[in-house]
């Protein structure tokens, strides 16, 4: 007797969706930006890790300064009051405080370099780390909180490199070692990679400024470089999506600043915005289902929530 046709057409189905379900898919689709500030300058949005606020830098009060505010943009505080640059802003993994960089100067510091920071996410408790050698940027705690990544300004270098710091034994070891600028470190959700961006594929630009990166992701000892992107343009600041099978960063391989995705095989190129105002410095909500990132499409860089539409989210 032969099967039925529904039967066949129902495996033949069965069949399709467990082939197509293995790699995983882009979203194609952001819901238009909401603006979550006003006044000032706004950059570098940080989720907290249970999704309920953000921390983020900003001159609104006239100097550079961390702030937080609920994820829907009410109730903004400001955690920093310094005459010296604030910025930078982190979360450690239980959320209980913001680690970020400053120029500040103090007894120990008192060249005023920039050195590495934490607070409590009220703005209490502030002190410095870090080994303090060099100019120290953009700190990011590993997902169980014993490691800091950072990238820091190195005299053998002339430039920015990749470091990971260890509290526990007050010891920093440098991941990267060429003479190109290698910055913005952050670490996969598992803990097992490290993305930054890194111009060593050209030489530097007459305007430093100018001089194209790629993404790149290595282990936290700095072993397993792969080369994640081959755009050939300016492509910075990578973000991890929460379940690890998607980088977001910002490029300009439209000749303007935009955000894209990547899987971190280097497939799956998407672009997420197109808009003819810089769009940069995204991060994921810790769900999956929003992104927030900076753009000046109303005159001032200000930052925005976008959601992604329920059937596609990556």
């Amino acid at each position: 007797m032969q099967p039925r046709q529904p039967a066949k057409a129902i495996a033949a189905l069965i069949l399709l969706a467990a082939c197509t379900s293995a790699a995983p898919k882009p979203p194609r689709f952001l819901a238009a930006p909401v603006p979550l500030t006003s006044g000032g300058s706004n950059y570098k949005p940080a989720w907290s890790p249970d999704g309920r606020r953000l921390a983020f830098e900003s001159n609104r009060d006239g100097n550079l300064e961390i702030y937080t505010m609920n994820a829907d943009g009410s109730n903004p505080r400001r955690v920093t009051r310094h005459a010296a640059t604030d910025a930078g802003p982190s979360w450690s993994p239980d959320g209980e405080r913001i680690f970020f960089y400053s120029n500040r100067s103090s007894e120990e510091n008192p060249d005023g370099r920039w050195r590495l920071y934490s607070t409590a996410a009220d703005g209490s408790d502030v002190e410095s780390f870090g080994p303090g050698r060099h100019d120290e940027f953009r700190p990011v705690a590993s997902p169980d909180g014993r490691f800091i990544a950072y990238d820091a300004w190195t005299e053998s270098a002339g430039t920015h490199q990749v470091f990971v710091y260890d509290p526990a034994k007050d010891e920093a070891t440098q991941l990267t070692r060429t003479r190109s600028y290698e910055s913005a470190p952050q670490w996969s959700p598992d803990g097992s990679r490290i993305a930054f961006f890194s111009e060593r594929d050209f030489p530097p630009a007459e305007d430093r400024r100018r001089t194209p990166a790629e993404i790149y992701t290595m282990a936290p000892d700095g072993s397993d470089l792969r080369r994640i992107t081959q755009l050939g343009v300016r492509s910075h600041y990578p973000a991890w999506s929460p379940d690890g099978r998607w980088l977001a960063f910002e490029s300009d391989r439209e000749g303007n600043t935009d955000i894209y995705l990547v899987r971190p095989d280097g497939s799956g190129l998407t672009p997420l915005t197109q808009h003819p105002a810089p769009d940069l410095g995204v991060t994921w909500s810790p769900d999956g289902s929003r992104l927030v990132f900076v753009s000046e499409r109303d005159g001032t860089a200000q930052i925005y929530l976008a959601s992604f539409a329920l059937s596609k989210r990556p």
